[in-house]
């Protein structure tokens, strides 16, 4: 490296939208891993060298570095820069296309990356949701709202901190005390988990109900348009059979996938992390007896020791 020149890393998109369009909702620089703001240093490694300014070109992906020094790095000297306000990646993929080029003062190319780098260490930890709600509509009547042992409509609505790709995954698991039932056949969705721009009854193909793991899956993030970096969505399913006594129930846990087999997640909420969507014994109301007959043994007023049938 020369005693004055530029740095230029190039790094890939930390998520990716289809036809690489950017909704509306969305800045350029909220797709990657840094923007204007990043501040650069170059630690003792490089002395005798400084960060004169940085330059952030949204358009190529490329952060700027002009350098200046006293002396000209020789060949093999290790060089570091250190990058602030760098933000991670939104999923545990392996993100590819790190690319970084040299150039004397001229502007003339010196050096360049011969293949695309990747990240060394894909996440290990993956993050939450900012808001969650659960709330019971009850049955096909809107009757019976929490009452037991009764079929009832849940709605569901998040929202997240962390961007989504376009075609998400959500695994929802419930606890046994309340059971997806087979006659569940329609799913209607907004935000993330909508169909279409004008519709939110969710095709049959976008979801599946495994009965014996208790598990829902479906297929959001499907409408760029209604994507941000402010990602929300709700959805509702009916048919869902409420526990046999009011007690608290363990929460439904839900995970978040960016790829189909549902094994890069995005974001989970566990029973184990004190997260999920619980419901609680004052969400639930007791079954419902009804008094067929309340008879005594006779008929006398203020007779003692008689006998009364319910």
């Amino acid at each position: 490296m020369t005693q004055e020149g530029q740095v230029s890393l190039i790094v890939p998109p930390w998520f990716t939208l289809s036809e690489q369009k950017v909704p509306p909702l969305f800045s350029s620089d909220s797709m990657l891993g840094f923007d204007s703001t990043a501040t650069i240093a170059m630690p003792h490694a490089a002395e005798g060298f400084e960060v004169r300014r940085t330059n952030f070109d949204a358009s190529s992906r490329a952060l700027q570095i002009f350098y200046s020094g006293s002396r000209t790095i020789q060949a093999g000297e290790k060089v570091i820069f250190k990058i602030t306000s760098f933000k991670n990646p939104v999923n545990q993929e392996v993100k590819k296309g790190f690319r970084v080029t040299t150039v004397d003062q001229q502007g003339y190319l010196i050096d360049q990356s011969e293949q695309n780098l990747s990240l060394s260490t894909p996440m290990n930890e993956v993050g939450n949701l900012i808001g969650k709600e659960l709330a019971m509509l009850g049955d096909s009547n809107g009757q019976n709202i929490g009452r037991l042992f009764t079929y009832n409509t849940l709605s569901f609505f998040m929202s997240s901190y962390i961007p989504f790709e376009q075609f998400c995954y959500f695994k929802f698991v419930f606890p046994d005390k309340l059971k997806l039932d087979e006659n569940l056949q329609v799913l209607t969705g907004e935000g993330i988990f909508a169909p279409s721009i004008n519709e939110n009854e969710m095709p049959t193909n976008y979801w599946r109900v495994d009965r014996f793991s208790n598990t829902l899956y479906v297929e959001g993030c499907r409408v760029p348009e209604l994507l941000s970096s402010r990602p929300f969505g709700a959805l509702k399913l009916s048919f869902v059979l409420l526990p046999d006594y009011v007690a608290d129930v363990e929460p439904i846990q839900l995970f978040a996938y960016s790829d189909r087999a549902y094994t890069k997640l995005v974001f989970k909420e566990t029973k184990d992390s004190g997260g999920g969507m619980p419901i609680l014994q004052t969400m639930l109301l007791p079954g419902k007896m009804e008094l067929i007959q309340f008879r005594p043994s006779n008929y006398f007023a203020f007779v003692e020791d008689v006998n009364y049938t319910i």
